[in-house]
């Protein structure tokens, strides 16, 4: 209990730390920034918001596919609130309790299992991360002649080769006993066996991945949008090549990648539209992942959910 407690402090302290350096090292533009996002073009703000909600619908999707995969049957509206319910943890409840584990408990509860409901999201996660690097290696073939690409793209296919012998490890029984007998994780053996059922649903990983592509484009498309609405233009090519570094980036110990995401939004697209225009845009970014966790907040309220202490069950 107190090593959950010490890591929460550090990943609220990491975010806290780095969205203050941010702001410090901003701050004689400050007033430009928030003139940015006072004219920000509404109609251009309005069809990125609405091309970040396709995104996380179909995210819900490839969800659902997963969950059913595993003979729990939600419904689109259910599984459409487990990403908004997933989204309020991760951002306003920095606890243990992360998002991706919230929507496996209430996906428990469709079951008589908690197994087949983590590997499905867990499997949802990894489908959607390696649909990210995939579109930055993809977006690489067809930009590769822009200034810094081929110095980005290495860690990105690192990424990628690493995701596929993850994969690959999963469905392999030989690799996942070893681990078992190593105890280097107590749960292996029933994370394979559980997993183990999409090894002959190929179709089904494609449908996702694919579906995980669709949500991927429509995020960027909103980043597109935003973009313009701050009277810029980065092509969305351009921009499908930056995106992923950011998302990976968010990943990194923080609070929901607070401040580690920021950060990397003025870092990367700073030479393309300025420093000034890609804070704003970071900002921009981040209320639309708050406004979601909002109304995440509203479905978690009013959701039908266990009784205090089950979470804490679950997770043990």
């Amino acid at each position: 209990m107190r090593n959950k407690v010490i890591v929460n402090i550090i990943r609220v302290a990491v975010s806290l730390i780095l969205v203050a350096a941010l702001f410090f090292i901003m701050r004689k533009e400050l007033k430009d920034v928030f003139q940015l996002l006072l004219n920000v073009n509404r109609t251009q703000f309005v069809i990125a918001a609405l091309a970040w909600v396709l995104a996380n619908f179909f995210v819900s999707i490839r969800l659902k596919y997963f969950l059913s995969a595993q003979d729990i049957q939600v419904t689109v509206k259910e599984v459409v609130g487990l990403t908004l319910i997933g989204f309020f943890f991760n951002n306003f409840l920095p606890s243990s309790v992360g998002g991706d584990v919230v929507k496996a408990y209430y996906a428990s509860k469709k079951t008589q299992g908690k197994t087949a409901s983590f590997v499905s999201v867990f499997m949802d996660r990894l489908i959607g991360s390696l649909a990210i690097v995939s579109v930055a290696i993809l977006a690489f073939i067809f930009s590769k002649d822009t200034p810094g690409n081929k110095v980005l793209i290495w860690p990105m296919t690192a990424l990628f080769f690493t995701l596929m012998f993850l994969i690959f490890v999963l469905f392999n029984k030989m690799a996942m006993s070893k681990i078992y007998s190593l105890k280097l994780f107590k749960w292996a053996e029933r994370l394979h066996s559980t997993s183990s059922a999409f090894k002959n649903k190929k179709m089904l990983l494609v449908k996702t991945f694919l579906v995980s592509l669709v949500a991927q484009f429509f995020a960027f498309v909103a980043v597109y949008f935003l973009i313009k609405g701050l009277d810029d233009f980065v092509p969305v090519i351009r921009v499908m090549f930056i995106m992923p570094f950011i998302s990976i980036a968010s990943m990194f110990p923080s609070l929901n990648g607070l401040g580690v995401r920021e950060g990397a939004f003025v870092v990367l697209f700073k030479p393309l539209i300025g420093a000034q225009k890609s804070f704003a845009l970071s900002l921009l970014w981040l209320f639309l992942y708050l406004a979601l966790s909002v109304v995440g907040g509203f479905v978690y309220a009013f959701a039908r959910h266990g009784k205090a202490g089950e979470y804490e069950k679950f997770i043990k």
